[in-house]
């Protein structure tokens, strides 16, 4: 189960990890052409904030549990994260891409199952 955790913790770093690059470097409108349509009305700021977010997420989903120093911000890393996800979905579900807003349901559940699989016991 170690491992499980290890490789979705992987893929929600680069997954995030490439959003909050993107988000925090770019333009909207060069976000938007990356793909990255849900912050097409989002104002700058909050997309820089979100971008923020995602970094300290994308820290935490591995530094505490590598280290042992304070495992317990894993799980709430994720949870974190997962809490970005769902105003997300909602934003591409008003968007009319409901293949993207599964895509952040997807994430979602990978969120939940590192939050729930960290926790320590």
């Amino acid at each position: 189960m170690n491992v499980i955790l290890w490789i979705v913790q992987g893929l929600l770093v680069l997954v995030f990890g490439f959003s909050a690059i993107v988000k925090g470097t770019q333009s909207t409108q060069r976000a938007v052409e990356l793909g990255m349509t849900g912050v097409a009305d989002v104002p700058l700021r909050l997309m820089r904030f979100i971008a923020a977010c995602e970094v300290l997420g994308v820290i935490g989903l591995v530094l505490p549990y590598a280290t042992g120093i304070l495992p317990v911000l894993t799980p709430l890393a994720a949870v974190g994260l997962g809490m970005i996800l769902v105003p997300a979905a909602g934003i591409h579900l008003r968007r009319r891409e409901p293949l993207t807003a599964m895509g952040n349901v997807v994430l979602l559940g990978l969120c939940v199952f590192v939050a729930i699989g960290r926790w320590p016991t």
